[in-house]
Formats: C-alpha cells, structure tokens, sequence
C-alpha cells in the first residue's frame, strides 16, 4: 500500500472512532421505565413533562426539610428541633407553591397540603429522625456498566 492510499482502518491513522459521551441513566428513569415504558419514552426521548400533582411537590417540600436535618446532623449528631423543621418546610412548600408548575389533583387544597406536610414533619422529626444517625446524604453514586453500555 502507498502511503497515499488508505486501508479502512482508521486507527492505522492516527484517528479514534467517534464515541458519543455516554447518557445519565438515573434510578428514576430505571424506575418510570420498570413502571411504564411509554412513559419513559414521552418523557426521556421526547421531551415531554406531565406538571406533578400538590402531592409530588409536598413530597419535595418534606424531603428537602429533612435533607437540611440530617446533613446538619452528621457533624452534630442531634435532630434540628420541631418547630425549625416545621419553618423548613414551610420555606420550601412556599418557593415550590409559588414558583413551580403543579397540577392539582382532585380533593388537593394547597393549604390542606400545606398542613399535612407540617404535620408530617413533626411526625418524622418524633418519630424516625431520633432513630437515624446519617453518614452521608444526597451523595451521587456512579456505577459503571461497561464501555458498551450508552449510559452511566
């Protein structure tokens, strides 16, 4: 072969076959796709969102006040009292309620979810928090599945 003409071996080149960068795969698209591949599919490979329900968002409401207890807890080994995870909740309840989009389901007030929610957290914070002593919290776990797989 002369040193003009070319074998089909890209390498022999000096040039790399093109990889696209692998895509995120998170355990809550394994979980919607384990739930309803379709609706993976809208949501993941066309783009569309569905607006979550008062629920979904009280949800998120709760779950940021006690991520603020327990990262502070892994230095201070002590719960946040009731009355400053209450004020957590609110705080988020009223940034999420005020600015995001959400669709009420029937029956769904937001000051009844607002209620609930307060009354959730101060269940949680005498109940479960006094019996966990996290290590970590909201840590990103990667996990490789090999160079074939698209995803990480």
């Amino acid at each position: 072969m002369s040193s003009n003409e070319y074998d089909g071996d890209a390498a022999s080149i000096g040039w790399e076959p093109f990889k696209e960068p692998k895509k995120h795969l998170s355990p809550t698209q394994l979980q919607m796709y384990l739930k309803c591949p379709q609706q993976y599919y809208y949501r993941y490979c066309e783009g569309l969102k569905c607006p979550p329900s008062g629920a979904m968002k009280q949800s998120q409401a709760w779950h940021e006040a006690v991520e603020t207890n327990y990262s502070q807890k892994i230095i201070s080994h002590e719960d946040l009292d009731v009355d400053c995870m209450k004020d957590t909740f609110d705080e988020h309840f009223e940034n999420i309620f005020d600015n995001e989009e959400i669709i009420f389901n029937e029956g769904e007030e937001r000051g009844s979810l607002k209620d609930q929610g307060i009354a959730i957290t101060a269940e949680h914070h005498a109940v479960i928090a006094p019996t966990v002593q996290p290590i970590a919290v909201e840590e990103t776990i990667q996990i490789s599945l090999g160079e074939d797989f698209p995803y990480e």
